[in-house]
């Protein structure tokens, strides 16, 4: 079966205080980050997580230092505190329901210097089985066939019927009409002398009766 991957790159570099301490963090498990500059760049090989784990504690800081900044990562970073109990060392975040789409125009939104992100994405999936598709005949494979032994059929004469191969059957002449009325057997009786009409040049033949 096959896979299905997003590759994605941020093409536009974000800088450090563009982003919220929660966005930074969010966006750095969402997708891959490297240093550059002032700011991070975001790529994905496969494809953008939906589900991240993060730790605890530094979800915690991030929440708290990204308090009264209108974003959208706020209201769900702090549903999930409060469902996770004080011992848990990491938290799920799911962000299937928010696309991080969302979070980028959160920071152009706020921004005032970057005017745009952009984003390339790419649809692949990964190679699939070839199909069970009949297996090409190859040369050898048509000679290997040319010399097996021919079946009885195709080993007849050319003209022969099947019928007349049967044991006390008649051969039967191709071509016949099948209700052609059969020669007749035995010796013919001598016909009774005819008569004939005269030869012009020579007269009545000799041995022919005049009428």
């Amino acid at each position: 079966m096959a896979s299905y991957f997003v590759p994605t790159v941020v093409q536009t570099t974000i800088s450090n205080p563009d982003m919220t301490p929660l966005e930074r963090l969010v966006l750095s498990h969402i997708f891959e980050a490297e240093p550059d500059g002032d700011g991070l760049y975001f790529f994905a090989e496969e494809s953008p997580a939906e589900c991240i784990e993060v730790d605890a504690a530094e979800l915690r800081a991030a929440h708290r230092d990204s308090a009264g900044v209108d974003c959208v990562l706020d209201s769900i970073a702090a549903e999930r505190l409060a469902e996770t109990a004080d011992a848990d060392t990491h938290i799920e975040l799911d962000l299937s329901m928010t696309s991080w789409a969302t979070i980028f125009q959160d920071i152009v939104r706020r921004s005032p210097t970057l005017g745009e992100i952009v984003v390339t994405s790419a649809f692949t999936c990964s190679p699939r089985a070839s199909p069970p598709w009949p297996p090409r005949i190859s040369r050898r494979n048509e000679a290997r066939r040319s010399s097996r032994p021919r079946s009885a059929r195709s080993a007849m004469p050319s003209g022969v019927s099947r019928r007349s191969k049967k044991k006390g059957g008649k051969k039967r002449n191709e071509g016949a009409m099948p209700h052609a009325r059969p020669a007749r057997q035995g010796r013919l009786r001598p016909r009774a002398a005819a008569l004939d009409p005269p030869d012009r040049r020579g007269g009545p033949r000799k041995g022919v009766m005049k009428g």
